[in-house]
């Protein structure tokens, strides 16, 4: 794979960040690794907080958080600081439907601006609802690979079939 223009990996939650710095040191960290000036991230603090809806807890430790505001807070850096390619990897699978819903809504904008969105799920439901084109991965291998409806009926085949011959 060839990849063209910069990448925000939004994978297990709270993967990227370090357990003792806070939540406004990891966002600092987090995209001063992706090469974003200091002055950018400095402007953007307010909105990734404001859009993970953290304003309390910023300044502790992100060992103290949940699951949920991990992936809040994961998520919100990547709304805020923008790629061209984004990879999402069961960053939605922990957090509630009313922020869940306004996640969903946010990739489809990028998608709709043109950005490359990676979407990893098993919420079948989240995958039909985001993705053109689905891969489907079996240990490891590539098990299907096409339009997201015609994918994912076989793989709701292949659960429902005891003898796995689809």
């Amino acid at each position: 794979m060839r990849v063209h223009g910069r990448v925000i990996p939004l994978l297990a939650v709270g993967l990227n960040f370090h357990p003792e710095l806070t939540g406004r040191e990891n966002v600092t960290l987090f995209a001063s690794s992706l090469g974003i000036p200091r002055r950018t991230i400095e402007a953007r603090m307010d909105a990734v907080t404001e859009f993970a809806e953290l304003e309390r807890h910023m300044d502790t430790p992100v060992k103290r958080f949940s699951s949920g505001m991990n992936s809040r807070l994961s998520f919100s850096i990547g709304m805020q600081f923008p790629a061209d390619i984004y990879v999402f990897d069961e960053v939605l699978a922990v957090v509630d439907g009313e922020f869940q819903a306004r996640c969903l809504d946010e990739i489809k904008r990028l998608h709709a601006e043109g950005r490359t969105i990676i979407f990893v799920s098993h919420s079948l439901d989240q995958v039909a609802s985001v993705c053109d084109s689905v891969i489907w991965l079996e240990r490891g291998a590539v098990k299907r690979i096409g339009p997201t409806q015609q994918v994912l009926t076989a793989y709701q085949a292949a659960l429902s079939d005891p003898t796995g011959v689809t």
